[in-house]
């Protein structure tokens, strides 16, 4: 799941993600399921309950904090503050640790941008000596031009040779839909709808199989692969 965490509406999400699981069958070993939030910044209130995300069967809690200076994390991410985040995220798991919970395991995710790439590495020890697991990603440009004339990218752009979207991830839209990837913001590759097929039915379905064939086979014309970049390494 990729959502804001707003009130207790969030263990509505993870309730109805374990029943899509049970559409498809039963969650096999190895299998988790994780939400990722922007917005920890308004979650005291399930915080600092005892019926939160501690007990609501989350496995990981993925929260997106680009940097440890506020003028720049506050400036992408308003109206939000980075102390009451960073707060949030520490009481999460203290009170994980009084419960004697393991879960929801928390990870930070960072993508390195001009902005932040000399703070990398005190970001690494800062989230390190709290004991919560650090994710250093590269900048996407999420198919769109936009994204690559701000600017924001510390390294040139390159096409991305290599997802694993279609292949690992199911996403399905409000209204049923279940497109090809998280980034088809536009809706451009339907493989199915919920309405008329079950998850099992499109995930191995036709159409689902043959982009994915398109994609191994690098026919990228018409796809949203052909314009989907990320930045180098170097």
């Amino acid at each position: 799941m990729n959502r804001h965490i707003i009130r207790i509406s969030i263990l509505a999400l993870i309730f109805f993600s374990y029943c899509a699981h049970a559409l498809v069958g039963q969650i096999q070993p190895g299998e988790s399921m994780w939400l990722i939030s922007k917005k920890i910044a308004n979650t005291v209130d399930i915080i600092e309950s005892k019926v939160c995300l501690i007990d609501s069967q989350l496995d990981e809690l993925r929260v997106s904090i680009n940097s440890l200076r506020e003028e720049v994390y506050e400036s992408v991410m308003p109206p939000l503050k980075l102390k009451k985040v960073i707060n949030n995220v520490e009481t999460l798991i203290t009170l994980r640790e009084k419960l004697k919970s393991k879960t929801p395991s928390v990870k930070v995710i960072v993508v390195r941008t001009v902005e932040n790439k000399d703070e990398i590495e005190s970001m690494q020890k800062f989230w390190s000596d709290r004991g919560i697991q650090i994710d250093i990603r590269r900048l996407n440009n999420r198919g769109k031009s936009r994204i690559k004339e701000t600017g924001l990218n510390p390294n040139p752009w390159h096409l991305r040779e290599y997802c694993r979207n279609p292949f690992v991830h199911l996403n399905v839209l409000s209204n049923g839909d279940v497109n090809l990837c998280c980034v088809d913001y536009e809706r451009k590759h339907i493989v199915g709808n919920l309405g008329e097929s079950s998850l099992k039915e499109i995930w191995h379905g036709k159409e689902f199989n043959r982009l994915r064939s398109k994609y191994l086979r690098k026919e990228w014309d018409g796809l949203l692969c052909a314009t989907c970049e990320i930045t180098s390494l170097k």
